[in-house]
């Protein structure tokens, strides 16, 4: 309803009435009564009613292209191999607090809900696929210069954020909580003083000017924790490739580090087979933690499909127009054909007196309206 949305769709209007009316009103104009008493001329071979016709196909066919690749897309997008299992995973929200309010809230509530029953793995994280976000952090090796620092896609993420996704690593490990430095980063007073452990992504890898995932493993760098603060860090392991954001952005170099001060939102595998003792486990694990606030969850899988609601929603009209544009199209067929057949009725006469049937007649008419659809 906004006034240039609604002057654009006045001018569409205006502009589709003056042209669907010129037409019919030159071919008034310049009709001349004179014509009727003069001697029949030779059928024209080509004529701007067929020239409208196979304007009025293309279209439709063009309309029909464009709607059939968009919903392969569409397909495309929903399912494509993300490198990661997105299938079997909910998303809790409503988890964030003051960073030693969200590391204890957290904790608790990964005590409370894992290793019930129907629950595989469970970790908190700053972001989710679905979300389409990261943040943006400076990387750089340790020997090197501030001016020299990479712009990497960074995230928190808990010790099983790797065995939620079912992503194995290529080179080193994932995060543990039987290792001292992954570990320390949930005692927030202290943890500063500790080295950051991080996991790389390959694009990450190469961008830093590795050759091979395993080069990058043990590796010191300096990690942008905040804005302007660095951390002494060191790679512990480096994982592939994978789609964080949606399909629509190109793979971007990932750092993930142990947070768990910056969670946003819990990420729990559960075991298909079992789904319904799953949520059972969820509602009494989060109502022991949180009684009183309403659990909030999501399926990942879903939440995905959520990113590519503009291409649905584009695919949805072009496949109403392409609809649209074939009935009207084949409504001037009928047209046609009923006024070819009006205007030939002495032809059809003579035909049929001279031995001809039916499908020689309707064969005749069927070429001649074929033709211009054919091309």
């Amino acid at each position: 309803l906004q006034p240039g949305a609604l002057a654009l769709f006045a001018l569409l209007v205006v502009a589709v009435v003056l042209l669907s009316g010129l037409y019919p009103a030159f071919v008034l104009a310049n009709f001349k009564p004179a014509r009727i008493f003069q001697p029949a001329t030779p059928r024209q071979r080509f004529s701007l009613r067929s020239a409208l016709v196979v304007f009025q196909f293309v279209t439709s066919i063009c309309l029909m292209v464009m709607a059939g690749t968009v919903w392969q897309q569409v397909r495309f997008l929903e399912t494509a191999d993300l490198g990661f299992n997105r299938d079997d995973v909910i998303l809790l929200f409503g988890t964030r607090r003051g960073p030693e309010g969200t590391i204890q809230l957290t904790r608790s509530l990964k005590q409370a809900i894992g290793g019930k029953p129907g629950i595989v793995d469970i970790s908190g994280t700053h972001s989710s696929p679905s979300w389409d976000y990261a943040d943006e952090a400076n990387l750089r090796r340790a020997a090197t210069p501030r001016d020299a620092s990479t712009t990497v896609d960074r995230l928190a993420v808990g010790t099983d954020f790797f065995d939620v996704l079912l992503i194995e690593p290529v080179a080193g490990r994932a995060f543990d909580m039987d290792y001292g430095p992954d570990r320390a980063q949930w005692d927030f007073a202290n943890r500063s003083e500790v080295e950051l452990p991080l996991i790389l992504n390959m694009a990450a890898v190469s961008t830093l000017g590795y050759n091979a995932p395993e080069d990058a493993i043990g590796e010191a760098m300096n990690f942008e924790i905040s804005s302007g603060e660095d951390r002494a860090s060191r790679v512990v392991g480096v994982v592939p490739d994978f789609h964080f954001k949606s399909l629509k952005s190109k793979i971007r170099p990932m750092v993930f580090f142990p947070d768990p001060s910056r969670f946003n939102a819990m990420m729990v595998r559960i075991d298909g087979d079992r789904r319904d003792e799953a949520i059972a486990s969820l509602e009494a694990g989060w109502d022991q933690v949180l009684q009183g606030q309403a659990l909030s969850r999501a399926y990942l899988d879903r939440e995905l499909v959520t990113q590519y609601v503009s291409e649905q929603r584009q695919f949805t009209v072009l496949a109403a127009l392409a609809g649209v544009a074939v009935f009207i199209a084949m409504l001037g067929l009928v047209g046609l054909l009923a006024h070819a057949v009006t205007s030939r009725r002495r032809e059809i006469s003579l035909r049929k007196v001279l031995g001809a049937e039916v499908r020689d007649v309707l064969r005749l008419f069927l070429w001649q309206f074929s033709r211009p659809v054919l091309v």
